[in-house]
C-alpha cells in the first residue's frame, strides 16, 4: 500500500503544533530523539481504526553523558514498555505544523519517509517468548520459529 503524505516517517522533523516545544526527557532535560510518526488514517485497510485516528508519534531519550555514567536508557529502564523516557502520543492536528529546528542530538538517526507497507510475520526472540509463556529450549525455538507464532 503506497502512502500519500510525508506524515509517515522515521526521524527528521515531527509534526509539532504552533507553540509547542520539542519534548524533553523528564530526567536529564535533554531533547528526546524523534523516532517515528504514522498517520493512522493511512494505515493498511486491515488496520484502519484499530488504533484510532490522527498522528501517532514516538520520542525516546538516547542521552549519555560524556563520562558514560549517566545513560537514561539504562538508568530509567528504557527497554521497559512504560518507561518515563518514552513519549508516545496520538495527536489530532487542526492547525499548520510549525517548521521546527531539529535539536542537536548525538548520533541522531537520519530521516526517512515511510512510503509503503508490507505485511510480514514477526516472532518473539527466545527471551520474549519466555516472558509471554512459550516454554521452549533455546535450540528448539530457533529450529522451529514458524510453529510458535504469537497470536
Amino acid at each position: 500500500m503506497r502512502l500519500k503524505s510525508d506524515l509517515a516517517k522515521f526521524a527528521g522533523k515531527p509534526w509539532l503544533g504552533k507553540n509547542e516545544e520539542w519534548p524533553k526527557c523528564p530526567y536529564c532535560q535533554n531533547p528526546l530523539e524523534f523516532f517515528f510518526q504514522l498517520n493512522l488514517n493511512q494505515l493498511p485497510e486491515s488496520l484502519q481504526n484499530k488504533f484510532g485516528s490522527g498522528i501517532l508519534q514516538m520520542f525516546y531519550c538516547t542521552y549519555t553523558n560524556v563520562y558514560g555514567d549517566e545513560v537514561c536508557e539504562i538508568d530509567y529502564e528504557g527497554c521497559e514498555a512504560f518507561s518515563d523516557i518514552h513519549f508516545l502520543r496520538i495527536i489530532q492536528p487542526e492547525t499548520e505544523a510549525q517548521d521546527v529546528e531539529i535539536p542537536e542530538i548525538e548520533d541522531i538517526s537520519p530521516p526517512k519517509l515511510i512510503v509503503d507497507w508490507e505485511q510480514l510475520e514477526d516472532y518473539p526472540d527466545f527471551e520474549e517468548a519466555k516472558k509471554i509463556g512459550i516454554k521452549l529450549a533455546f535450540d528448539e525455538y530457533y529450529l522451529y520459529p514458524d510453529k510458535y507464532p504469537i497470536q
